[in-house]
């Protein structure tokens, strides 16, 4: 979603609802411009996502809600990010390889860490001490 930042389709996403679909033809050139950007970002979220997430925004009627719905979802409020942050940052500073797992699949669950804590705003890289 980044890439959409700052283009129509993010501000679809970020910004204000479009105008009442019930109008459609009193609509003014800009309000339908307005109509098809908030349908394309809505059908760039469906396709980003899988199908239980969709389940989840398939009630909203913008990519507005849709956007908040998600980001909720996944960011939570700042207490739980928070909260996420300092469990990520424990799981680092006591990170050690667990009995029968190959050095692969250690190395794979501390990339997920390092990759969850950027994810967070919280990078380490993996040579870095907590």
């Amino acid at each position: 979603m980044i890439c959409y930042q700052k283009g129509k389709l993010w501000r679809a996403a970020a910004g204000q609802p479009p105008v009442d679909p019930e109008d459609i033809d009193e609509y003014s050139d800009e309000q339908m411009v307005v109509v098809q950007v908030n349908a394309k970002a809505r059908n760039l979220l469906y396709d980003a996502i899988s199908g239980e997430e969709c389940e989840k925004i398939s009630s909203c009627d913008t990519a507005k809600k849709m956007w908040g719905k998600l980001k909720f979802t996944y960011e939570g409020t700042s207490k739980v990010k928070e909260t996420q942050i300092y469990l990520l940052v424990h799981d680092y500073e006591i990170f050690q390889m667990k009995e029968g797992e190959s050095i692969e699949e250690s190395f794979a669950r501390f990339k997920k860490i390092i990759g969850d804590l950027k994810a967070f705003g919280k990078p380490y890289s993996s040579g870095e001490k907590a």
